[in-house]
């Protein structure tokens, strides 16, 4: 999950819309939420918790 982060704060469109469907592909639809509304650090956060 890190490095999806890490691929998605470099602004590729093309990465992110793979990212997001495959994210949503496993349901993580919660993390993919947090991505489109740029709340990185919280999705930083919710993995430390894991």
């Amino acid at each position: 999950m890190k490095r999806i982060i890490s691929a998605y704060e470099k602004g590729d469109n093309y990465k992110r819309a793979l990212i997001e469907y495959r994210l949503t592909d496993i349901n993580f639809h919660t993390e993919v939420e947090l991505l489109k509304a740029g709340k990185i650090n919280e999705l930083r956060e919710q993995l430390n918790e894991w």
